[in-house]
């Protein structure tokens, strides 16, 4: 084999190379969007301004956007413990906006309006929320930015970014 053929050999390994290495390309810039919802369920610590000790929770979310929030709330017997429902639904920044409710024993409500991020692992959730205390007439009467954080809870399922 002479030096040209060999020339021509390395030019041909060199395209092919390039060739290949191209068409990985569109493959990464096409990959499947995050989605819209995601499955998981979070142990979450409140921080309430004012407040001695964080609330506890624990927030389910599914594919199809519901959410179902278990708040522990400190009482004076003890803890107790308070259901809300509501969706949540991924931002244009990616982040994920939360809205429930729950009706509190005394027949008032409590609706919270946050936005949370999760990591890329979706070990770790964080962000903030507006509280709102309406009364039985549907008047709010108190409304309080708090914090949150939380870990995926053990067995719960993870994000699906």
């Amino acid at each position: 084999m002479g030096r040209q053929d060999r020339i021509d050999g390395m030019k041909i390994r060199k395209k092919l190379v390039a060739l290949a290495l191209w068409g990985v390309v569109p493959v990464t810039l096409v990959a499947e969007p995050p989605k819209e919802s995601f499955d998981g369920a979070y142990r979450v610590t409140i921080t309430v301004p004012g407040v001695v000790f964080p609330i506890a929770a624990f927030s389910m979310f599914k594919d199809d956007g519901s959410l179902k929030e278990i708040d522990y709330v400190p009482t004076l017997g003890g803890i107790r413990s308070e259901e809300g429902l509501g969706r949540s639904r991924r931002t244009d920044d990616g982040k994920y906006a939360i809205s429930y409710k729950t009706e509190l024993p005394n027949g008032e409500m409590r609706q919270v309006d946050g936005l949370a991020s999760i990591s890329a692992s979706g070990d770790k959730l964080a962000g903030t929320a507006m509280v709102k205390w309406l009364n039985r007439d549907g008047v709010v009467v108190n409304t309080t930015k708090v914090k949150l954080v939380g870990d995926r809870a053990e067995g719960g399922l993870g994000a699906k970014q």
